[in-house]
């Protein structure tokens, strides 16, 4: 086996262990990865229960994971945020058989640090009011989650209204409803437990409702609907120009930009679908469990037929191949598994379930195998078909496959600054401060990078495989792309015929990874004065009145004088030197 046949296959075994590597690693780091809104600091508590009875007695049981426990925390979009957007509260409904005595608070997680105080004695330090708290007048009631007095403190005031309040459920109608009006965009904890110091059996069951400035579809999810609607309008647009196009060039249009046109076709009605679960979801504050569904498929079908598409593109189907045999069926069986797998995936993921990390994990490896077979099989064949054509000297089609070159290295550039991206986010998920300031952008990292970076680069695929009247240039027919090309050059004629009966097997094309092919070319040499009769084979005969000489001119012969400069079918022009009756210049 050659030395670069060696290389080459080392190459690509190195890149596929590598890819495949990085393919696991991201995919797990997205299943053991917390949400990065949710997943906020706890709080340091020091509780030093009094011992001697009174309502204190209940402290022993507050502790700082009971306090974390019952705590949720998320995101609001205040009325002055959203252009014509409406009140923003959240709205918690007890419902029975709520019983006993409960506590609740709500705050900006700005004002976290506010939270618990120091409490006269016999109590050192709490995060609920006690009887000596209320002696002091601290707090107002036994019971409610302590905030300390900032101003006191010299401190700022807080960013947001600060809620507490101890609810008895005997003392109430059921259905209660309690409402924290939001002014302030933000994120918010809100705190709710049962107070077992009150009563023996207490147990507390509610509903909330998040009403934002926009709606009920949860704040960090909302950018998500403008970004679907934009993206939507871009690609029906794109395919309304593209069958524009196509319709004035239908009889040039080439095989790979009819699949094109099938993925722009089917990317509006994803992205459709997407804006439609986001849209029903922001009015009647439920998810829809069979648009997600199928938002669900469609992202894997879509990411499926793009990762084929780029296949059999960088494979030279239609450019430089007409059919790719068998390589069709095993790269359309490879889109498949990876759209079975990623579907699963999918609804792994959407499914609530304690098991279903076990399941993904029986999903993640065959579909991060099929996506590093992509990777590695597209850039192989994408090397092997530029290379071709740089032999072939196929210089339109070679700038399209380097403009593609180009733009999976803008998309790999890109990965890698998503990937450190993550890993900075990930690094301050316990950054109360961060979080607060960047929730905001958080739909990036979820959605919104990867699906943008897709947009740009198939706009991009768009506009260098557009429908043009100059599609015969990208078809399997090879035409000649410099007048000056069509020039060939002979050194040493006289030694043509020595060479390839002394070397039969040099006529064999040496470095294409694509074909090996035999070109023949004619040159007529006349018995009379003129040196401009030189026709080619296409032409099949002999110019003038004496009989041709035939040179057989081998592709590929080493040192064999003979330079190629074009394949075009048209007649073998003199204008590089003139050939003279005897052959030589």
């Amino acid at each position: 086996m050659p030395v670069s046949a060696r290389r080459a296959r080392r190459s690509t075994a190195t890149a596929l262990a590598v890819t495949l590597v990085v393919a696991l690693a991201v995919l797990l780091v997205t299943i053991v990865a917390p949400a990065p809104v949710l997943a906020l600091p706890q709080v340091d508590v020091d509780v030093d229960p009094s011992p001697e009875g009174g309502a204190s007695d209940f402290i022993d049981d507050v502790i700082d994971e009971q306090l974390m426990i019952n705590r949720i925390c998320f995101a609001m979009n205040a009325r002055n945020s959203i252009p014509g957007g409406q009140d923003a509260y959240v709205e918690l409904t007890y419902i029975p058989p709520s019983t006993g005595t409960a506590t609740l608070a709500v705050y900006n997680i700005l004002d976290q640090g506010l939270l618990g105080g120091k409490l006269p004695p016999p109590d050192d330090f709490g995060y609920l009011c006690t009887d000596a708290g209320v002696q002091a007048g601290m707090c107002p009631e036994v019971g409610r989650v302590l905030f300390r007095n900032a101003t006191a403190d010299g401190t700022r005031p807080p960013h947001a209204p600060l809620f507490t309040k101890v609810l008895k459920f005997k003392e109430v109608t059921l259905p209660y409803r309690v409402r924290y009006d939001v002014t302030v965009t933000g994120l918010y904890c809100m705190i709710g437990m049962p107070l077992g110091g009150f009563d023996e059996d207490a147990e507390v069951m509610a509903t909330i409702k998040y009403v934002n400035a926009h709606g009920l579809l949860p704040a960090v999810d909302y950018p998500k609907l403008p970004f679907y609607g934009v993206t939507c309008l871009v690609y029906l647009g794109v395919f309304l120009m593209w069958m524009a196009k196509s319709a004035l060039h239908w009889n040039e249009i080439l095989p790979v930009q009819k699949y094109i046109s099938g993925v722009i076709g089917f990317l509006v009605l994803e992205t459709a679908t997407n804006y439609w679960y986001l849209s029903d979801w922001n009015t009647h504050g439920e998810q829809s469990w069979a648009l997600l569904f199928l938002s669900a498929i469609m992202n894997s079908a879509r990411n499926s037929v793009s990762l084929f598409i780029l296949l059999i593109v960088a494979m030279g189907y239609g450019v430089v191949k007409p059919s790719l045999g068998d390589d069709m069926k095993k790269c359309q069986l490879l889109a498949a598994v990876h759209l079975v797998f990623g579907a699963l995936y999918a609804g792994f993921t959407l499914k609530q379930s304690d098991h279903k990390g076990f399941g993904i994990l029986l999903v993640i490896i065959p579909l991060a195998i099929t996506l590093t077979l992509f990777y590695v099989g597209t850039l192989s064949a994408l090397t092997a078909t530029t290379q071709h054509l740089e032999m072939r000297r196929q210089h339109f089609k070679l700038a399209m496959y380097k403009n593609l070159w180009r733009l999976l290295f803008f998309a790999g550039l890109n990965l890698v600054a998503f990937f450190v991206v993550n890993s900075v986010w990930f690094s301050k998920r316990d950054d109360v401060v961060f979080l607060a300031r960047w929730w905001r952008w958080r739909w990036l990292l979820v959605d919104g990078w990867l699906n943008l970076l897709y947009t740009v680069c198939m706009l991009a695929i768009c506009l260098l495989w557009r429908p043009t009247s100059n599609n015969a240039r990208y078809g399997l027919e090879e035409l000649v792309s410099d007048p000056l090309e069509d020039e060939f050059e002979l050194d040493v004629p006289d030694l043509f015929d020595q060479h390839a009966e002394r070397y039969p097997g040099a006529n064999k094309r040496r470095g294409d990874p694509l074909a090996e092919q035999t070109v023949v070319f004619a040159l007529d040499s006349d018995t009379d004065d003129s040196d401009d009769d030189v026709t080619g084979p296409m032409h099949g005969g002999a110019a003038g009145n004496g009989s041709p000489t035939r040179v057989a001119l081998a592709s590929g012969m080493g040192q064999a004088a003979a330079h190629l400069r074009s394949r075009s079918p048209s007649p073998i022009r003199g204008g590089g030197g003139r050939v003279a009756p005897d052959g030589k210049y």
